[in-house]
């Protein structure tokens, strides 16, 4: 796969569509394969005082994720921005986004109907000493 972190726009598009949200500003980073684009990570609600920043991702296909990718992607918070904490709000229901954080070795929170009535979202954050010292870093 093709590292696309130029194409701000195109994965900005890409991310929204498929989460069915708006990000508002944000930096990007993404993958694509010759028919298209595969993944996009934002990064937004930057903290610097807090030293905390949200991501956001959506993937059309399962196996654009590797170690490698995985590095690159922490090393822009915790390498380049210096954050303390990355945090993540995913459905209840996505499981495989949930597998992922958990992991990476992120605490996770559940709250109950944060979505609406009947689906809770959960809240994951990762400190930069469990990135650090996790499996990924190996």
């Amino acid at each position: 796969m093709i590292p696309m972190h130029a194409h701000q726009d195109a994965l900005r598009l890409f991310l929204e569509r498929g989460l069915g949200i708006e990000i508002g500003p944000a930096q990007f980073m993404g993958w694509a394969r010759p028919d298209g684009i595969v993944a996009s990570v934002g990064f937004n609600n930057w903290q610097p005082d807090a030293g905390v920043i949200e991501m956001h991702a959506y993937a059309s296909r399962r196996d654009w994720l590797s170690k490698d990718r995985l590095r690159e992607l922490f090393s822009y918070p915790f390498g380049q921005l210096g954050v303390r904490m990355c945090v993540a709000r995913i459905s209840e229901r996505n499981d495989t986004a949930r597998r992922v954080w958990r992991a990476l070795g992120a605490s996770e929170s559940v709250i109950p109907e944060l979505r609406g009535p009947d689906e809770a979202e959960v809240v994951y954050t990762l400190h930069r000493d469990q990135w650090s010292s996790g499996k990924f870093m190996r």
